[in-house]
């Protein structure tokens, strides 16, 4: 289920939702040398973690 939260237009529940944010973050991470990942948060619910380069890619 966490995978599935990263596809475009995925929803789950009656939240409203368009299903883009996290395919939108996900893209935008990957694009940028970063790593996106989901995890289960302390007391319940879920942790999104971003991880950046140390260093400037661009080159």
């Amino acid at each position: 289920l966490r995978r599935r939260v990263f596809t475009k237009f995925w929803t789950e529940g009656s939240s409203g939702g368009s299903g883009l944010g996290l395919y939108i973050v996900g893209g935008l991470t990957r694009a940028h040398g970063g790593h996106v990942s989901i995890g289960a948060a302390t007391g319940g619910g879920a942790r999104i973690s971003v991880t950046w380069p140390g260093e400037d890619r661009r080159g």
